[in-house]
């Protein structure tokens, strides 16, 4: 079921009058709603084309580099299991189309739609940062093997440079995005809330 389909279980529901499918803010509320899944959908495809070709990039450069140690294999290894993990949890966060197999009425559809948007907070919150962490370590275990001819000093410097700066870049992009989302997503969180307690 699409969000027509809901349009037209709310409006044969018994409801408060204020939460009547007619009124411009519901309409707002689903447009809204349905431009925040059609940029997610967009975002998960951008994402898994650019896990797909950093992993494949990757092995590709263990295949032929000669006598790769075993902190290569093993950063290229962690790195290919967290951007799998990381592209399955993005397109859950993502609603679908077929909704028939998610739900039989329009409260359903509610607690869904609320899932899938404070799924949200969770990738930023928790799998971004979890993610960051991980790709630091894979990266530094990859270091190690690559440069091992180095000067420790320069090792240590490459180390700190790579991680401080990663780690610095997802911090302000996580800041930025949340306060962006605290604005949109959050009121809109309430607002479906709100309209599954009409329902109950």
């Amino acid at each position: 079921m699409n969000l027509n389909d809901f349009k037209s279980d709310w409006q044969s529901m018994d409801k408060p009058s204020s939460f009547d499918a007619e009124n411009q803010q519901f309409a707002t509320m689903l447009n809204n709603f349905e431009d925040i899944q059609r940029k997610t959908r967009k975002e998960n495809i951008a994402i898994s084309i650019a896990f797909l070709l950093t992993i494949a990039f990757l092995w590709g450069m263990f295949w032929f580099m000669d006598d790769a140690s075993w902190w290569v294999w093993s950063g290229i290894m962690i790195m290919t299991v967290e951007m799998i993990v990381a592209g399955i949890f993005a397109w859950y966060r993502n609603t679908s189309k077929k909704w028939s197999n998610l739900r039989q009425n329009s409260r359903r559809y509610l607690s869904s739609a609320i899932r899938k948007l404070k799924c949200r907070k969770v990738l930023m919150l928790i799998i971004i940062p979890v993610y960051t962490l991980l790709l630091i370590v894979a990266l530094n275990l990859i270091y190690v093997g690559v440069l091992s001819d180095l000067r420790l000093m320069w090792r240590w410097v490459i180390h700190m440079g790579v991680s401080i700066m990663i780690a610095g870049f997802v911090a302000f992009e996580v800041r930025r995005r949340y306060n962006k989302e605290q604005q949109t997503i959050d009121p809109l969180i309430r607002d479906f809330e709100s309209m599954k307690e009409g329902l109950e």
